[in-house]
């Protein structure tokens, strides 16, 4: 006989997996907890004094177990693919023989239980096929839709329905079926009355934790859901959809159904069998908590081949096994860990030992929502009944006070940053119809990111009708998208609601966690291809990253009342209490180590012929090549690579298909759901564009132009003179090889951003290591891979010919009659006075201000956007404001040392663009256009002189008596003793004495 010892592997927690051959062995345990498999042969096991689990398969011999320990806390013994029923079952195959327990297997195969009383055996200490017992078919069936009412059972197996909220369902001696509507269902069933099974439908699942006796519980319908047991032996089973499964307590047997579902696994909650788990990339997860896996790697060193189940050792003595599962087929995907936010970078942290507010363009947390009108201070849309205030607080829109009204709901206590509702004790004209007062706050003006892991640590309030929130929105504030990572209502305080927003619909998840005492975590991992959520650092659902999230979002936590989360008490004081919020950034997605997915190898060829024709992939990882012609290339599930020599030819994938690739010979704009895309060939200048993705995109040998658009793409060249394209919106890009300096080919093209010189280009440069950023405004910024500032030339740029608008603007801030201050945020915003002496601080965005008297003050920090300002008065540009729109007739609009656009009203003005090179628009009237010596290149562009009947005059001052114009076409120049200067009018070829002077 032989013994395999080499295959014992012994664990940290002593419990070791020991392993036969394929003859007879004679096998001993340690003297810990082992896992004995003696696998073919007729063999001899002993396990020793501890509780040992010994694995017989069905068609590998009659095994001989010398020192089985029956009862409870005793051995285990594991009888794989007989297909015994129960333990009764088992009983009846059993005979005493002696000392001995003699088990007649259904295959003929025998089982010798040595010195083992069969009395002494108990159901814990066999696991079969079927590890628990199911309910029994119902034989008496009731329903009611009543809502409030009870539904009794009788001492048969019951099916009993509540098919409306706020029912009660009793159940009675036999094995019942509770179908319930929702969690307001009520089950009440006493401890050892028959199997009983809870079945639910709707997104909301259940938890057992409010049905304590109730052995079983079923999601049904198609949609995803979620659903955890409780203390007993539970068996959990999922539906067709994507389910969120946590058995709870003691040993439990969990079935995810169809799609791709999320187990969880808790340490001290005993040992599980999922029955249907599916390995692999794209199948089910398990997320371990709290049991110290690092990585994949010590997660596959503890898994084991045991039969025909993977067995996981968790480490704390308790195993997880996959039934009918090979270890061989795990990936990483496989598993959620943990977030180790050691190995993330930070970029954001608030523990709460005060509140930054944002004030006068300093400071972390705004007070308000971004929007303006009233839906600054609440989302009517949502019957919430609170408005959001702080201790500046003065009314909602036209009911503005002059002094603040007296309100603060945020306060710090130990540590934490508590946000408390309450009554308005006093209503008036200022407050509207609402009834209570909140608390928001928002790092919009602050902080934003793209990708990363976001997380809040809080005390949830436990009140009926409040609503906590922490969630994320686009900078821009453009919706959808947006990010759910934490919804509640007060009194359910079993399940927390994720959600991802966007134009294809919302993907949400109600999480069966107890969050009724003290704080917990709330967590959103965000990468380019998935975002996943966490509860106390367990996953809890993953979503693939909809196409319009990958630009950056910003936070916010709040405290609403009403709405959905159902009609609060009248006197309701409830508190959000916030002890941190944190953000942290990947490495692969930060700048200097940003990295995107390639396309995996290719499994299997599919290819066309020179003709048009239709190529279909498969599930597998796909390279379908149509050759020439303009081909339909559909890929499938897989990572797709496509091979496409014609402009006309259609490449056609589903959103989260993989990641895919097209290979082409021309040039080619990705379509969308495709990642990346090759130049492929020397020849001619191409041209390569990417999608809303964020897009690997790679040149050839020749000359291309690429356009990575939106996302924050990874731009390669190739050998060629290469013009790389870059617009506002377009995210923050990599180009890993441009060739820089005097006389070198590349080129940057900034299409729309406030840059008019190489000077300001080269100001708005750091070094970054070995690499250059270039920060185009304040949200994204251009990155060159291994460049110094130095070697940059005015002829790597081509710069806007024509400074850009401001976008328009999406919150309007309106002043009162006093005196106003009014800050800005991030957000295009409009900022309006009502007459006196405001001063206006928009932040970042491109803001626009309306002017109307000598003492308002427009204060702009340098790259804040593109900010305009729309002047009733003559009015000279202050520092980092851009363009100036003159609403009077018969004003004067004066630039700064920036390229200012300028435009005049409906009747006669004088514009003047002082230093840049501006552009000019007189509009109607008989303007004056004023050119100062050394003061840049100006463009006109509607100039009509003295023969028209508007009769445009250009006015030009300090270039002396003896300077004269000469042009080529309509571009102009100014010939003086000193020098020479240029302008441009547009269109313009010729002018008369009488269209211009010399001052």
């Amino acid at each position: 006989m032989a013994t395999d010892v080499s295959q014992a592997s012994t664990l940290s927690t002593s419990r070791s997996f020991i392993f036969g051959t394929s003859g007879a062995d004679t096998i001993a345990g340690t003297a810990g907890a082992d896992i004995i498999y003696g696998r073919a042969g007729s063999d001899v096991l002993s396990g020793d004094a501890e509780a040992d689990m010994f694995v017989v398969r069905r068609g590998e011999g009659s095994d001989t177990i010398t020192d089985f320990q029956a009862g409870s806390g005793g051995d285990i013994l594991r009888l794989q693919n007989y297909g015994l029923s129960d333990f009764a079952a088992f009983k009846a195959a059993s005979v005493q023989s002696g000392a001995d327990l003699s088990v007649t297997l259904p295959n003929g195969e025998t089982l010798t239980l040595t010195n083992v009383d069969g009395e002494a055996l108990l159901p814990e200490n066999l696991k079969l096929d079927q590890p628990l017992p199911v309910s029994g078919a119902p034989t008496a069936w009731n329903s009611t839709y009543e809502p409030g009412s009870t539904l009794e059972g009788t001492a048969e197996n019951d099916q009993l329905a509540g098919s409306n909220p706020d029912i009660t369902l009793v159940g009675g001696m036999g094995d019942d079926t509770y179908i319930v509507w929702d969690h307001t269902n009520t089950v009440v069933e006493e401890a050892d009355a028959g199997i009983d099974t809870i079945s639910t439908y709707g997104v909301h699942g259940y938890s057992l934790a409010s049905a304590p006796n109730v052995e079983n519980l079923t999601l049904l319908g198609g949609e995803t859901s979620s659903a955890r047991g409780n203390s007993l032996a539970n068996i959990i089973t999922g539906n067709s959809a994507s389910n969120l499964i946590d058995g709870g307590g003691a040993d439990d047997v969990l079935i995810g159904g169809g799609g791709r579902d999320t187990f969880v696994i808790r340490q001290g909650e005993g040992s599980d069998t999922i029955m249907d788990f599916e390995a692999g990339q794209r199948g089910d997860t398990v997320a371990l908590a709290d049991f110290g896996f690092e990585n994949f790697a010590a997660v596959k060193s503890a898994l084991h081949q045991v039969g025909s189940d993977a067995i996981l050792d968790l480490g704390d003595g308790s195993i997880l096994t996959f039934r009918n599962s090979q270890t061989a087929d795990f990936s990483a995907n496989n598993f959620s860990l943990a977030v180790d936010t050691a190995s993330l970078v930070q970029t954001f942290n608030d523990d709460f030992n005060e509140l930054d507010r944002f004030s006068d363009g300093d400071g972390t947390w705004r007070t308000r929502f971004e929007w303006w009108g009233d839906g600054a201070f609440t989302l009517a849309q949502n019957g919430e009944r609170q408005i959001y205030v702080d201790t500046d607080f003065r009314g909602l829109t036209n009911t503005e006070q002059e002094s603040p009204l007296g309100y603060n709901p945020f306060s710090i206590e130990d540590g934490k940053l508590v946000i408390t509702a309450e009554p308005i004790a006093d209503p008036s004209a200022a407050t509207k119809h609402f009834d209570y007062t909140s608390g928001m706050i928002s790092t919009h003006s602050s902080f934003s990111q793209t990708y990363g892991y976001f997380e809040i640590t809080a005390e949830l309030p436990k009140e009926p009708g409040t609503w906590p929130a922490f969630w994320m929105l686009p900078v821009d504030n453009g919706w959808p998208p947006e990010i759910d990572i934490l919804e509640a209502y007060g009194d359910i305080s079993n399940q927390v609601h994720t959600a991802v927003i966007g134009t294809g619909g919302t993907t949400d998840t109600w999480a069966q966690v107890d969050t009724s005492e003290g704080s917990h975590s709330y967590g959103m991992m965000w990468t380019p291809y998935e975002i996943t959520f966490y509860v106390d650092g367990v996953k809890t659902s993953s979503v693939a990253t909809p196409t319009e999230l990958h630009d950056p979002m910003y936070m916010m936590a709040n405290l609403a009342i009403g709405g959905l989360a159902g009609n609060p008490d009248p006197a309701l004081v409830a508190q959000f209490s916030i002890d941190n919020i944190a953000a942290y950034q990947l490495p692969e997605y930060t700048l200097d180590q940003y990295t995107l997915r390639q396309s995996g190898a290719h499994t299997r060829y599919i290819e066309g012929t020179y003709g048009p024709e239709t190529l279909q992939g498969t599930s597998g990882n796909d390279f379908l090549n149509g050759r020439a012609g303009a081909d339909s290339l559909i890929g499938g599930a897989g990572d797709d690579t496509y091979n496409v020599n014609d402009r006309t030819a259609k490449v056609y994938e589903n959103f989260d298909g993989g990641i895919d690739t097209i290979r082409a010979s021309v040039s080619y704009a990705l379509p969308a759901n495709v990642e990346n895309l090759y130049l492929v060939g020397n020849d001619g200048w191409n041209g390569a564009k990417g999608n809303d993705l964020p897009n690997i995109i790679v040149g050839n040998g020749g000359g291309n132009t690429i356009t990575g658009g939106r996302g924050n793409d990874i731009l390669t060249g190739g050998a060629g003179p290469d013009t790389f394209v870059f617009s506002r919106g377009d995210g923050s890009d990599i180009i890993t090889d441009f060739q820089a300096g005097p006389g070198r080919t590349d080129v940057v093209k900034l299409v729309d951003y406030g840059f008019s010189t190489f000077e300001e280009v080269q100001a708005a440069m750091t070094q970054s290591g070995d690499d250059i950023h270039l920060a185009l405004d304040g949200f994204e910024t251009l990155v060159f891979r291994g460049r110094q500032i130095s070697d940059f030339a005015a002829d790597d740029f081509l710069l806007p010919d024509i400074p850009p608008e401001s976008l328009a603007w999406i919150r309007a801030n309106i002043g009162t009659e006093g005196a106003d201050t009014m800050l800005g945020s991030a957000s295009n915003e409009r900022f309006e006075g009502k007459g006196n002496a405001d001063t206006y601080s928009g932040g970042m965005g491109d803001d626009t201000y309306l002017v109307d008297n000598a003492e308002q003050q427009v204060v702009e920090r340098p790259r804040e956007g593109i900010d305009t300002v729309e002047a009733y008065i003559s009015y000279a540009l202050p520092d980092n404001v851009e363009n100036l729109k003159l609403l009077n007739p018969g004003t004067s609009g004066t630039g700064n040392d920036l390229a200012n656009r300028i435009t005049g009203s409906e009747g006669s003005d004088v514009l003047n663009g002082l230093g840049g090179d501006d552009y000019l628009v007189g509009g109607r009237g008989a303007d004056v256009f004023v050119f100062e010596r050394g003061n840049g290149s100006d463009t006109v562009a509607d100039f009509s002189g003295s023969a028209t009947e508007e009769g445009d005059t250009l006015r030009f001052v300090g270039y002396g008596p003896d300077a004269y114009l000469t042009n080529v076409e309509d571009n102009w120049t100014i010939h003086y003793s000193g020098g020479e200067e240029s302008f441009h009018l547009s269109g313009v070829t010729s002018l008369s004495q009488t269209d211009y002077v010399f001052a």
